[in-house]
Parts: structure tokens; C-alpha cells; sequence
């Protein structure tokens, strides 16, 4: 059989060899791609992709060989995937039998292709595991009308199955086939506004028609000609949508509306300035609109300074006064380039006071400065091995999440971007690998919709192990086992009365995509934040109420954290008593999208036996709570993402109240102040005594070194 294969690929080989092409200069380049130096493989990648045509042959005579080296392989399938040439995927046919391991990579080649792809996706599919299939639906769902009939097949398929993956299969094809229509009207580009405007408007459209609608919207506004789309989503927002696509409808409208006025240049500087005006303005249009006035150098300055005496004090504002006190400082001539150098604040929010993090004579060591671009950072998204070695944390570049490997010290770092996007990363108990979320839609909704992925420190090989997309959470290792705990979050659900509804559900999964096995369902909640004891003999998951009809923008309301043996059983729920939002400035309620991006603090001592949990230090034996970090206040600890540090013998815990790195004791209530520094705590570096720390406000990830402590008396004789 595979004498016959490389017969057929070599017999495509001859027929698919251009006159003229660079012959030995493509063979070099594809035997880069194994290259141990992922710089050199990276460039070969790119070089291949940029022939076009002209690496066809050389792609080809690899695939024929019959000793191949999978890494190879796969660069190769997403050097077809992106070279944009046809011919190429005559190589393909064979590899799903060649090449079972990367039949994922072979799914999405194939879909880069449009309408050649529709019918060797459509043969994969009945000897696909549930995952691929449900990436086969995914994929086929971009090519419209002519997947249909390939589409109808399928659903034949798993009709025939009663389980439960089967049945959700089953709906996402039926949703595919709905929007089908009008995801090839949207194909015709700005002649089909109109008719995808009425569509989005209609109450009798299905909400998958509906949704297609509005995102062809989107990429139509996107392009050169895209002004009459960006208007009609804004139209479309005016109107009556259901919960569960207005968030995002207005998401899609107001990124839509910052592309058409950044294409106006100057003359669109009345429509930032309205923006900020506005006091109903969304926070990332508004912040947009700081972002396109600055982009548009000093010219912009009397702009940035009229719109600022109108607005009501908060973050925009402090952002917009950040930026414009920036261009006051720099030459016309250079400022016309510029970027923003600082992210605005996001969730959670720290003291909105400028300078630096840390005062009093105290003084953070910056190891990473992150411009988050508006994307919300969560400090969960920041750990160390388990060996102390390296680190490992998440950043944005070119507004995408990207995963950036270092040293201990935060010196050699390496950038892993597997997917388009990748964050929330945990290291592997014996420090091999990664565990993260990701997704590779552009620009995407990461927060909302993702997968998990495991994968090696080079970023090379990404691994799906969660069987379907969706929102996930923060995914985390057990301790000497390949295997991983996460939690999936369905924000459509149906109740009893078949209202939309909120519903959480913990899998366990070994390092592959196979096998989950489900630990626990939460009606009405979702799950944020999840950590397996050290002994591995517990697991706790923090969980938030949902206000019903569910829907990303939905209010959560009471946090509760379970927990429960590793196999799930035991099940006990600890409510934390805390208020649905904060006071003051943290009075805001906080809605789905917000708590999943801010995550929560879970953090166990080392011998398992004690837990911290926003603001709380919980006796896992008992489940009790044993103490309030603050008793003072709870105004902040609806936002407090930052870790609570168990010290001192875990008799102590060390916090931070948003302005100050504090310290509370079991025999010591009263809370003792380490260090004037704001920021959420991270780790702990005991040989140097110093705490990893990340600063929102400026960006800034570093160590705060603490004096030495005199050492602890000796606990009395029993």
C-alpha cells in the first residue's frame, strides 16, 4: 500500500514540476524544516512559503520518501496550507493513512483550500476520532453553500450515534448548514451589506444565520471598501438582539468602526474626540479611540486635550492623560509612527496613581514589560516550574496572546506562538512541557472561544486535548502524572424551561486528545480557576454564580470554591462570602467575560492541607475558612486576582491589597506591611527572598526583594 502511495505522489510530482523551478534551492529549504536551530526551520518555512508554485515539487518529493520526519512533515503541511497553491494538496491525498499523528494539521491544510477540501474532509470524517470531527464541522463551516451536501452526509453519521459527543455534533452541523447561506452570501463582499444587514435585523432569522451575518459584516468592514458594513453593524447595535448576540454584535461593531475611521486619518479625529465623550461609550471603543488619536501624532494633541476635560475620571482617562503627556514630550517629526509604549489598565484594577509600581524605598527589578493592548492579563497566566529554573508567562504582540519562555531570572527569553493565539500556560511537573490555552481564529474572541493544547517548550508542537471548541479555563498539571485537569464552560446551556443557562463542566485528560473523563457539572456557574493540591490528592476549582438568561455579558455573583478528591468524588462546597462586586472604584459588578479573564487566586501550601482563595485561607480537611486575609475590608477582594503566598511554615500569608505587599498570621492577625508596592504576588523566591510581582498598571512583571527574616523560634515540644 505504501509502495503504491509513493507511486501516486511521484507520478504528482512530475506532473505538478514547473518550468524553471528553483529545484535545489526548495530541496535545501524542506530539509532545513528538521533543523534542531527552530530559528533556521522557522526561515526555511517562510522562504518555502514565499516560492509559492515554485516549491511545489520539493514538498512533494518529501512526502514520497518512506523514512520522514514528522516535524518535517508537518511544516510542510502548513507550507501548503499557506503557499496558496492548489496543486500542492494533490500531495495530501495519502497522508491520512501515512501520517496519523498529524491529522489535525492534514484538516486544517486541506480547509485553507476553500471548496477542494470539501470532499477529502467529507472521506476523513467517519474514521475520525470525535475531536478531529468536530474540527472537520469547524472547518468546513468558513466555505458556505458548497460544504452543504458533505455537511448533510455527516449529520447521516452521527445520527446513527446516541452519545452525547454524537448529539453535540449533531447541533453544530445543523448551526453550520443554517449560516451556510449566508456565509456565501457574505463571499460577494460590499454588494451583500444590505441583504446581511436585514438578515442580522430579522427576528425570524435563526441565531447561527443571524451570527454568520454579523461577522460577514465584520470582514467586509475590514477591507478598503468596508465603511458601509461598519455602518450597518452600528445600525444593527440600535436595534432589539438577543443578549446572546448583541455582546457580540457591539463587540464586532466598534472594532469595526475604529478600522473605518483609522482609514479617515485625520479628518476622523470629531469622531474619536465624540467617542470619549460619550459617557456610554464601551470601554474598548473608548479606548480605541485613545489608541487612533494617538497614532495620529501631534496633530491630534488639541483633540486628546479637549476630549479630556469632558470625561469622567477612570482608567480611559488616565490612559488618554498617559499618551497625550507622551506625544507633548516628543518632535512632530517622529511622532507620526508612533505606538502606544504602556497598556491601559485592565481587570483587575490597581490603584490608578501614576509612577512606579513600588515607592518607600522599595523598588521593583523589572524582568518584562507587557503591552497588553487593551487585551485583559491575568496574573494566573504567570508560573515557574517546579524545578525553579525557568518561568513561563503570557504576553501580547501585534495584539495577539503569545506564550514567552525564560530563564529563572526572566534573562533568555524565547517567544512560543503554536497557535495565533496562546496563553494561560502551566509548566509539567518534571518541567518537559506546557499545558495552555489557544486558538488559531483570527483575530478571535481567545477569552470566549479556545481549546486546550499541550506542547514542548520550542512551541513546535501543539497537541488539541480538549475534544471540542469553547471556553475554557486555565488548564493545569498533576503533579508525577501525564495527565491534566480543565474545565469547559458552556454559556448557551438550556434550563429546565429552555432558557439560556450557564453550565460548568472539570474533565480530567491524559496528554492527548482522548479519554477526558468528567469530574464534575455545575448548573448556573462557571468555572475560573482550578489547582490541584501538591500531594495530588485534591482538587479545587473556583466557581461564580450566573445571572440568568446566561450570556458573556452577564453579571456573576457569588464566588464558591469546591473541592473534591482527584478522582472528583467528595464533592464540598466552601461559599466565600463575598460581596457580588467591591466598593469605591471595584463597585462595578463583574460580568462572565471579566471573571474569566480575571481567573481568581487559588493557591495550596505545600503539604496540601491549607488554601488560599480570594481573600479567604480555607482548611481543605474541614473545608472550612479559617481566616480573612483583610478583615478590615472586602471593598477589593471582588477583584483581587493576585496570589495569596503561604509562608513562614504556612503560618502566615502574604497578600497584596493593591497598594501594599501585606502579611497576616495565624498568630498574628493584625496585617504588617512588607513593602509599599502595588501589584498582584506571583511566587516566592526563597534563596533570594524576593517576590515575583505583576503590575497591571505599568505592564511590568519583576522581583521585589524583602529584608531577611530573623529565623522562626522552634515549635514547643507536644
Amino acid at each position: 500500500m505504501r509502495f503504491c502511495m509513493a507511486i501516486l505522489a511521484l507520478g504528482m510530482i512530475a506532473m505538478a514540476a514547473p518550468a524553471g523551478a528553483p529545484a535545489d534551492e526548495a530541496d535545501r529549504l524542506v530539509a532545513s524544516l528538521g533543523s534542531a536551530d527552530r530559528a533556521e526551520a522557522s526561515r526555511a518555512e517562510a522562504r518555502l512559503i514565499s516560492l509559492g508554485g515554485q516549491a511545489t515539487p520539493a514538498l512533494g518529493r518529501y512526502l514520497a520518501l518512506e523514512q520522514r520526519d514528522d516535524r518535517v512533515v508537518e511544516a510542510i503541511y502548513r507550507v501548503i496550507t499557506r503557499g496558496g497553491d492548489l496543486e500542492a494538496t494533490r500531495f495530501l491525498w495519502p497522508e491520512w493513512q501515512r501520517s496519523p499523528s498529524l491529522r489535525e494539521a492534514l484538516i486544517k491544510a486541506w480547509g485553507a483550500h476553500g471548496d477542494a477540501g470539501v470532499s477529502p474532509l467529507a472521506n476523513y470524517f467517519q474514521q475520525a476520532t470525535p475531536s478531529q470531527q468536530e474540527l472537520i464541522i469547524e472547518t468546513l463551516a468558513p466555505i458556505g453553500e458548497p460544504a452543504v451536501p458533505a455537511l448533510g452526509s455527516m449529520r447521516e453519521i452521527v445520527l446513527a450515534d446516541s452519545g452525547g459527543m454524537a448529539a453535540r455534533l449533531r447541533t453544530r452541523i445543523e448551526e453550520v448548514l443554517q449560516a451556510a447561506p449566508v456565509v456565501t452570501l457574505a463571499a460577494r463582499g460590499p454588494a451583500a451589506v444590505v441583504e446581511l444587514e436585514r438578515i442580522a435585523n430579522d427576528p425570524l432569522s435563526s441565531p447561527p444565520a443571524a451570527r454568520a451575518a454579523l461577522r460577514g459584516l465584520a470582514g467586509i468592514a475590514s477591507g478598503s471598501r468596508g465603511d458601509e458594513a461598519a455602518l450597518a453593524l452600528r445600525r444593527i447595535t440600535r436595534g432589539r438582539l438577543p443578549p446572546d448576540l448583541r455582546a457580540e454584535a457591539e463587540a464586532l461593531a466598534d472594532d469595526a468602526w475604529l478600522m473605518s475611521l483609522g482609514r479617515r486619518g485625520e479628518a476622523a479625529m470629531p469622531d474619536y474626540e465624540a467617542i470619549l465623550r460619550d459617557p456610554g461609550a464601551r470601554e474598548p471603543l473608548s479606548l480605541g479611540a485613545v489608541n487612533g488619536l494617538f497614532g495620529l501624532g501631534v496633530a491630534a494633541l488639541p483633540s486628546m486635550e479637549k476630549a479630556a476635560r469632558s470625561m469622567k475620571p477612570g482608567p480611559t482617562k488616565e490612559y488618554l492623560a498617559q499618551l497625550t503627556a507622551t506625544l507633548r514630550a516628543m518632535k512632530p517629526a517622529a511622532s507620526a509612527s508612533l505606538v502606544p509604549l504602556t497598556p491601559p489598565p485592565g481587570p483587575p484594577a490597581p490603584d490608578p496613581s501614576a509612577g512606579p509600581a513600588c515607592s518607600g524605598g522599595h523598588k521593583m527589578i523589572p524582568i518584562a514589560t507587557i503591552n497588553a493592548a487593551g487585551r485583559p492579563i491575568s496574573p494566573r497566566w504567570f508560573r515557574r516550574t517546579a524545578d525553579r529554573s525557568r518561568i513561563v508567562y503570557t504576553t501580547v504582540e501585534s495584539g495577539y496572546y503569545r506564550l514567552i519562555a525564560a530563564g529563572a531570572d526572566g534573562a533568555a527569553t524565547v517567544t512560543l506562538a503554536p497557535l495565533a493565539h496562546s496563553f494561560a500556560p502551566d509548566p509539567s511537573w518534571d518541567s518537559k512541557r506546557l499545558v495552555f490555552l489557544g486558538t488559531d481564529e483570527i483575530p478571535g474572541r481567545p477569552i470566549l472561544r479556545n481549546d486546550v493544547y499541550s506542547d514542548g517548550w520550542d512551541g513546535q508542537g501543539p497537541r488539541r486535548l480538549s475534544a471540542t471548541s469553547g471556553t475554557h479555563c486555565s488548564p493545569v498539571w498533576l503533579t508525577q502524572r501525564e495527565e491534566v485537569i480543565y474545565a469547559r464552560n458552556e454559556l448557551d446551556a438550556k434550563d429546565a424551561g429552555g432558557r439560556p443557562m450557564a453550565q460548568a463542566i472539570l474533565f480530567r485528560s491524559p496528554d492527548q486528545a482522548s479519554a477526558a473523563r468528567e469530574l464534575a457539572r455545575l448548573d448556573g456557574q462557571i468555572i475560573t480557576a482550578i489547582e490541584a493540591s501538591p500531594d495530588v490528592l485534591r482538587i479545587a476549582f473556583l466557581a461564580w454564580k450566573v445571572a440568568s438568561p446566561s450570556s458573556e455579558s452577564a453579571q456573576v455573583t457569588d464566588r464558591i470554591v469546591y473541592l473534591s478528591s482527584i478522582d472528583g468524588s467528595g464533592r464540598r462546597a466552601v461559599e466565600l462570602g463575598i460581596p457580588q462586586a467591591g466598593t469605591g472604584r471595584w463597585s462595578d459588578p463583574l460580568s462572565v467575560t471579566e471573571a474569566l479573564a480575571l481567573g481568581g487566586d487559588l493557591t495550596w501550601s505545600a503539604d496540601g492541607r491549607l488554601l488560599t482563595a480570594a481573600g479567604r485561607l480555607i482548611d481543605a480537611q474541614s473545608g472550612q475558612i479559617t481566616m480573612k486575609l483583610d478583615p478590615a475590608t472586602d471593598g477589593y477582594i471582588a477583584r483581587l486576582s493576585g496570589r495569596g503566598l503561604l509562608t513562614e511554615g504556612d503560618t502566615c500569608v502574604w497578600f497584596n491589597d493593591t497598594r501594599q505587599v501585606c502579611k497576616t498570621c495565624l498568630t498574628n492577625p493584625a496585617v504588617q506591611i512588607l513593602a509599599d508596592c502595588r501589584g498582584a504576588l506571583l511566587w516566592h523566591d526563597e534563596k533570594k527572598n524576593a517576590l515575583a510581582l505583576f503590575d497591571p498598571l505599568s505592564g511590568q512583571m519583576g522581583f521585589v526583594s524583602l529584608p531577611r527574616r530573623r529565623p522562626a523560634p522552634a515549635a514547643p515540644a507536644r
